[in-house]
């Protein structure tokens, strides 16, 4: 409780300097308030209260939007499809994460050369989608997303790299939900 009360104390003092414009150009201003947002949401998911998260997170990304800030509106349109998802709003959730992928198809987001991270952004949206479909009962459309996310994570992340198991799970649970679902069938 008590690393909780700092941390929101920390975030408060953030806060209040980044009120101060004399220090800081307008842009930087904008921006490092929207990076506190962020992590405001953070806070607040950890907290389990998601409704709060979900304010912030909004604020961020109206911030970043506002700045042309891309790389961070999509990791924001990933932290909002994630307290969407704990609020039990899945369909939301999936629009949301699927934002990413919409920016990747636009150019907003540039993904591959030097740049790996963003490849990375874009396995995360679709293992994220995945798993929200696997919620859904969508199972089909959860075989083909986790296995975008997994070709992706392995462009852009070592095979020793946890995410790439995590992934690779997701892969395989929405596969043996699928063979579920055929067995059932073929035994009606």
């Amino acid at each position: 409780q008590k690393k909780y009360a700092t941390a929101l104390e920390l975030l408060g003092r953030a806060t209040t300097l980044a009120e101060n414009e004399e220090v800081m150009s307008r842009t930087g201003t904008m921006e490092l308030k929207a990076f506190i947002a962020d992590t405001n949401a953070f806070y607040y998911y950890r907290r389990n209260k998601a409704e709060a998260a979900l304010a912030f997170v909004q604020k961020a990304m109206r911030t970043h939007v506002h700045l042309k800030d891309w790389s961070h509106v999509a990791k924001a349109h990933l932290h909002s499809g994630c307290i969407l998802s704990k609020l039990n709003r899945h369909d939301e959730a999936i629009r949301c994460l699927a934002q990413v992928l919409s920016m990747v198809e636009s150019g907003e987001l540039e993904v591959g050369g030097t740049q790996p991270q963003k490849l990375c952004l874009v396995a995360v949206a679709y293992h994220n989608i995945a798993v929200e479909q696997l919620i859904l009962r969508h199972i089909s459309e959860a075989c083909i997303s986790s296995q975008n996310a997994r070709r992706l994570a392995r462009l852009c992340l070592s095979y020793s790299n946890r995410w790439v198991k995590c992934f690779e799970t997701t892969h395989q649970v929405a596969l043996g939900e699928l063979s579920g679902v055929a067995s059932t069938k073929n035994s009606a």
